[in-house]
């Protein structure tokens, strides 16, 4: 049977305090790009490396950051299971390429061979204007084509992984249920999923079909006038870890401060 579905439905926010040796968060500058992060694969907590850069330690699987701002270009990502050394390989290492302005979101989940994997999913055009409302779908599952209804509206027809599908949907509460589009049983129940005017609601499948695993992790996207994103500035080398939030440790360190805040994800259980 499938687990319980992890759900993030809007951001409870904690604030972290700056330690004394730390320069203050950077704001974003005109023209970088911003980077949310989706942990999407069970089982792996994840110390993840941009240009040399510890900017997530002990990132746990389900969770979602705040944006961060990131200079265009191309980047070094790799993640290794948290505390592994980097003389190790691992478990993913890609080259990824952010352009000025961009506002994405990177997802951490598995390719259709069940490795991990990196995949950047575009978040500009989700809303089409500040009162409408999306629901949107993006594969970060091992798992084949999927069918995904929300109320009595197809959302996709054969959702594949790295791939998503957008709707504009009016606010309101839908069930949303995902099964094979080859027509076989459900793979994850129903769920209902509130949509707010204003906000883009996105659901990633993650897990593993072959392992009965699948489920959603859920990140709500507003307008691009919301907070302000914290500057990640890359190719400095290593900074030393600083505190714990909801079980992910947030780094900062000289010259840089990352990750003011991290969005902690809320269940809501099947009846």
């Amino acid at each position: 049977m499938s687990r319980p579905l992890p759900f993030l439905l809007g951001a409870v926010v904690l604030a972290l305090a700056i330690p004394a040796l730390s320069a203050a968060p950077a704001s974003a500058a005109p023209g970088d790009a911003t980077l949310t992060v989706v942990h999407g694969v069970r089982g792996l907590v994840a110390d993840v490396r941009l240009d040399d850069a510890l900017v997530l330690s002990g990132f746990a699987p389900e969770r979602v950051t705040d944006p961060l701002s990131v200079t265009p270009g191309s980047h070094h990502l790799q993640v290794w299971p948290s505390g592994a050394a980097t003389s190790t390989p691992p478990v993913i290492d890609q080259q990824i390429t952010v352009t000025a302005g961009e506002q994405a979101t990177l997802g951490i989940g598995l390719g259709p061979d069940g490795k991990a994997l990196v995949t950047i999913f575009d978040d500009r055009g989700l809303l089409t204007d500040a009162g409408s409302t999306a629901l949107a779908v993006r594969g970060l599952a091992n798992a084949a084509p999927m069918k995904v209804v929300a109320g009595s509206r197809t959302v996709a027809e054969s959702l594949a992984n790295t791939q998503q599908q957008v709707q504009q949907i009016p606010p309101g509460t839908y069930p949303v249920s995902v099964a094979p589009s080859d027509g076989s049983a459900a793979s994850v129940p129903a769920q209902d999923v509130p949509l707010v005017a204003g906000r883009a609601v996105v659901l990633y499948l993650i897990g593993s079909q072959a392992d009965s695993t699948l489920g959603w992790v859920a990140q709500t996207i507003r307008p691009a006038d919301a907070a302000a994103p914290r500057r990640v500035d890359t190719g400095v080398g290593p900074v030393p870890a600083a505190g714990t939030v909801g079980g992910t440790a947030l780094v900062l360190g000289l010259p840089l401060a990352l990750l003011g805040a991290v969005a902690l994800r809320r269940r809501l259980l099947p009846a």
